[in-house]
């Protein structure tokens, strides 16, 4: 997966869980939207344990090698009840319903116990609310290798060798 493949799919999954949330990505450029809103941001991949050989080989002799790659996903919520807005999609993570919506883009919920904390700023004697929540998720990724030897020899012929 891609990382813009990703970008896209993590959208969708928090569109998903709360439709009513304005979400846009925090490393966008287009203008601030109105108050309440959340901003999302993919960083700190991590590969999970040694790949793994799926045991299919193709006709080439290339293996498919598959393995776990955990990301966070920082959303930031801006605006006295953006707190709410990232609640519902917290509590809708908890549901089947939500799991479902992961499972369909194949996503898996790492960890989702981090607290919803409030990172509200004064500036200018004006508090702004801001919000800041990490979840950890998940997904399964299929890289091709050569390995440069042979994986496995199908024998279709008994040779008869004098004795």
């Amino acid at each position: 997966m891609t990382y813009t493949e990703l970008k896209n799919t993590i959208y969708s999954i928090l569109a998903q869980l709360n439709p009513s949330a304005t979400i846009i990505r925090a490393d966008g450029q287009g203008t601030r939207p109105s108050l309440p809103y959340l901003t999302y941001k993919i960083e700190n991949f991590e590969s999970i344990g040694m790949p793994y050989f799926d045991g299919e080989t193709d006709v080439s002799g290339n293996e498919n090698i598959k393995y776990d790659e955990n990301f966070q996903v920082t959303l930031r919520g801006y605006g006295l009840s953006a707190r709410d807005l990232m609640k519902v999609i917290k509590d809708k993570l908890r549901l089947n319903s939500g799991i479902d919506i992961l499972v369909a883009n194949n996503i898996a919920l790492r960890e989702l116990n981090n607290p919803i904390t409030d990172i509200s700023l004064t500036i200018d004697n004006t508090t702004e609310k801001q919000y800041l929540w990490e979840i950890i998720m998940g997904y399964a990724e299929q890289i091709t290798d050569d390995p440069d030897y042979i994986a496995n020899v199908e024998l279709i012929d008994n040779i008869n060798q004098p004795n």
